[in-house]
């Protein structure tokens, strides 16, 4: 196993490292909310739902780092959130990608397609679940700086491009951290999936599964300093 191979080991590995706390405070938020509805008598109030957000996002701010973007949820009708942020008027949170991927998936701990946010140029991807009726639903939104730091460093340690790409072809971090939030187009039917494609623009490569759809690729450094 080469020096850039054992690096894309590493790098998934760690990367799965963040994700799994993630999981975990996923499913503790989501169970304590459902006892609560359990609970209570006729079920728990919206408002008490928004009381509860804003007390777990501090709790959750002292144990976490700034990565952590808060908790939300859509509550029996309502938009809830833990941190200060009002949407505007035409804000509307059952046509968000985080609760349909959540609705299409009940129960489950679903990660949302990474994007790249324009008012802090980092990728920020959301973890989603459904609670007890499963049309009311939990997130949070994370960072995922830390990855692009790590991404840069091996990259000037063994000389190797690496990238950290979703299944749907977002640049989640990259050597070049101008590449961060680049869209690889696959709707010309040219290939089947990002993998097909990345391995299609690879001449020296290694490709590796990670959790929620996400894959680290790394190749030899070139002249032009990137993936085209």
């Amino acid at each position: 196993m080469g020096v850039g191979q054992k690096n894309t080991v590493i790098v998934t590995s760690s990367f799965e490292a963040i994700l799994i706390p993630l999981i975990e405070l996923a499913k503790i938020s989501a169970y304590k909310i459902n006892y609560l509805d359990e609970h209570t008598e006729g079920g728990v109030s919206a408002d008490v739902v928004g009381q509860f957000l804003i007390d777990q996002n501090a709790v959750y701010s002292k144990i976490i780092d700034d990565s952590f973007l808060g908790l939300y949820s859509y509550f029996n009708g309502k938009y809830l959130t833990g941190i200060d942020w009002t949407p505007d008027e035409n804000y509307n949170p059952v046509d968000r990608p985080w609760y349909k991927k959540a609705v299409s998936s009940p129960k489950q701990i679903v990660f949302v397609e990474p994007y790249l946010d324009v008012y802090t140029s980092s990728i920020v991807m959301t973890v989603a679940t459904t609670l007890n009726d499963n049309r009311n639903v939990m997130a949070f939104d994370i960072r995922l700086d830390k990855i692009q730091k790590m991404i840069e460093k091996v990259s000037r340690d063994d000389g190797y491009d690496h990238m950290v790409v979703s299944d749907d072809g977002v640049v989640i971090a990259h050597s070049d951290a101008d590449m961060v939030g680049k869209v690889y187009d696959l709707s010309d039917g040219t290939v089947d999936n990002i993998y097909e494609y990345v391995i299609s623009l690879l001449d020296e490569k290694d490709f590796s599964n990670g959790l929620c759809g996400l894959f680290q690729v790394h190749r030899r450094s070139l002249a032009c300093g990137g993936y085209c």
